[in-house]
């Protein structure tokens, strides 16, 4: 059984780094999420992660199945949202 010497916490599974220039800058994808309310009776609430680089590429989307997660999608996010606009 393999063991680490911490416990990891939920916001180091956010963390991604995120490139400008040559410069890698840690950033906590929580950050951009964002809520919106679908429907008040009943209550139904969507949250979207969304980053863009300032002149993007293109679109990409990521969804997720039932019972899923936008943070399933954080290895993605990372690898394209230097040139693309990325939302899961």
């Amino acid at each position: 059984m393999i063991t680490d010497s911490y416990p990891l916490r939920r916001t180091d599974i956010m963390r991604v780094n995120i490139y400008w220039g040559e410069y890698a800058v840690q950033v906590d994808l929580e950050l951009y999420r964002e809520d919106v309310l679908i429907s008040e009776n009943p209550p139904v609430r969507l949250s979207y992660i969304e980053v863009a680089p300032e002149h993007p590429a293109g679109t990409m989307v990521f969804v997720h199945g039932y019972g899923g997660y936008a943070m399933q999608w954080k290895n993605q996010l990372k690898a394209f949202s230097d040139n693309y606009r990325v939302i899961a």
